[in-house]
């Protein structure tokens, strides 16, 4: 058009009518972008936006789905008890008739009276199961001030300087009678509708009565539940209104449940963490593992409670990719840890003093593989359940058959060049001891402050040389030097630092084996454990940060 507008008067004419309209209504020219496909990312960046706000304002929200699909259900429910009813009805009609008829050929069938009798029990169960409604004092006070399905929601959904501020559900006391009914008809339709925004959850024991009653009663009914009919859990506490339950509602109060120790975690936690942003005390460089220099605890447990206010309880903290074995560069940098991953939950059951979860002992024991790959350390550095392959699952032995299969497993992780091994070991799901082996001196040392002599020690010891001579042997098959003698294996027991608090025993387990591969003493160190335990989910944290920050660039 704009080649017209010179090749011909009448183009030239309507183009100048047309400009001159423009300027007469005041429209401001457009100018032609410099760069075009600038322009056109932007215009369709807003017609993206433009298509995702008219689909937010059309497409109905959560609630509204959940309610639809909630009144379908009752809607559904509604119209199969409605024609049970109805079935039920006539067959007890034409039984009453067939009966009272005496010039009748031949007596109602059998499936006729089965019938009759089954629409007689079927009413006479619903009778005394809603007779309760409305007999009571009112409803139960022990209520929620949510429904169940939104605090199911709220749970995944909520961060946690939510989560912390919030008050447990309460929970209806021991004293309330769980008995399993039979609804149909209107008693289902409206049990079915109440159940919708039920507020009361049982504690764990009634919880798991209440379905195991339901289960009971469904594998037990003769002929299975009949059609139009609902097995329900009906509530009941002292003189109040009965409140009616079916399993998904049950599923959800376990849900909740689960929310509500998740609240008390997340108080012990921020608890336990801010009682640190007033120290004035600094932890030693030696068992600083982030950065190995002097840091004030305050600092760190500041860092710490903003990291964790931001986050989802699903939220992941720490992880570390997976890695195919078979690739020798991807296994040396990810070892055994590969695939593992520590959680929100983790890090909060870390702030509890008597608990201290694996998931977090291996992504301190994962960094610290890290470290030693960066700095081309010959260091193995196993697992927790690398470690507990061959020594003790839980509180019991490792068989000598399984540990010789678990062994060679183990050090196929690491390449021959490998002469030192240092493990974290747990005895009887109560006690961490550390121990390391040195394949040049032939020597083994287990840290254990309790200077005690049980089964168990003996045991890991002989576990230990079990693995120091597993190692051994396949060291120096690859060397091929068959000149040099098989070491005599010694074994060494350190008990310093000793702690009298047990629940310090994994922290003081994971420094002593950090220290030692980093050529530090610990022996004369006398801090506090919580300090330990605050650097560590520091360590584990940050770390985890920083890979992801370098991924994302």
């Amino acid at each position: 058009m704009c080649v017209g507008a010179h090749v011909s008067s009448f183009y030239a004419m309507v183009f100048e009518k047309h400009f001159a309209a423009a300027r007469a209504k005041g429209d401001q020219k457009r100018l032609r972008p410099k760069n075009p496909f600038d322009e056109a990312k932007k215009v369709k960046a807003m017609a993206r936006k433009r298509a995702r706000s008219e689909a937010k304002s059309i497409n109905p929200s959560n609630g509204q789905l959940i309610a639809e699909a909630a009144d379908a259900k009752v809607r559904q429910m509604e119209t199969k008890a409605a024609a049970a009813a109805a079935a039920a009805a006539a067959a007890a009609a034409r039984a009453v008739t067939a009966a009272e008829n005496k010039n009748a050929a031949a007596p109602a069938s059998d499936g006729v009276a089965a019938a009759a009798s089954a629409a007689v029990a079927v009413a006479a169960a619903v009778a005394k199961a809603t007779a309760v409604d409305g007999a009571g004092r009112g409803p139960i006070l022990h209520t929620a001030a949510e429904p169940l399905w939104a605090l199911e929601r709220a749970a995944s959904r909520m961060r946690m300087d939510q989560v912390w501020r919030r008050l447990p559900v309460p929970m209806l006391p021991h004293s309330t009678i769980a008995s399993v009914v039979l609804l149909s008809g209107p008693a289902l339709s409206s049990s079915a509708r109440a159940s919708i925004n039920v507020r009361v959850i049982l504690s764990r024991p009634k919880l798991k009565e209440a379905l195991d009653a339901l289960a009971t009663a469904e594998r037990t009914t003769v002929g299975g539940v009949p059609v139009g009919h609902e097995l329900a859990v009906m509530l009941t506490l002292g003189e109040h209104d009965s409140v009616y339950v079916f399993l998904s509602t049950l599923m959800q109060m376990g849900s909740v449940f689960a929310f509500n120790e998740s609240i008390l975690l997340s108080n012990t936690f921020i608890s336990w963490v801010g009682g640190f942003v007033s120290s004035t005390a600094h932890l030693p460089a030696v068992l600083s593992f982030l950065t190995g220099e002097p840091v004030a605890v305050a600092v760190m447990a500041e860092e710490i409670r903003t990291d964790m206010a931001g986050r989802l309880l699903p939220d992941c903290v720490w992880a570390l990719p997976g890695a195919r074995r078979g690739a020798v560069t991807t296994e040396r940098q990810v070892g055994a840890f590969g695939g593992l991953s520590a959680n929100v939950q983790d890090v909060c059951d870390a702030g509890q003093r008597e608990f201290l979860s694996n998931a977090l002992l291996d992504g301190g024991l994962a960094e610290m593989e890290q470290r030693t790959v960066a700095c081309s350390l010959p260091v193995a550095v196993l697992s927790t359940s690398q470690s507990a392959s061959f020594t003790h699952i839980v509180d019991k032995e490792v068989s000598m058959e399984t540990a010789l299969r678990a062994v060679p497993d183990v050090l196929d992780w690491w390449d021959s060049s490998v002469t030192q091994i240092v493990m974290l070991v747990n005895i009887g799901n109560v006690h961490w001891v550390s121990a390391t082996v040195s394949l040049l001196p032939g020597r083994v040392v287990l840290y254990d402050y309790s200077r005690d002599s049980s089964r168990a020690k003996t045991h890991i010891i002989s576990r230990l040389f079990l693995s120091a001579h597993q190692a051994e042997m396949r060291w120096r098959a690859t060397r091929g030097d068959a000149s040099v003698a098989v070491h005599e294996w010694a074994v060494d027991e350190v008990n310093t630092p000793r702690q009298q608090d047990p629940y310090k025993r994994g922290l003081f387990a994971f420094a002593y084996i950090w220290c030692y591969v980093h050529g530090q003493d610990l022996s004369s160190f006398s801090g506090v454990g919580d300090q330990l335990r605050l650097s560590l989910i520091f360590f584990v944290s940050k770390c985890a940060g920083a890979r992801l920050k370098k991924q994302c660039t």
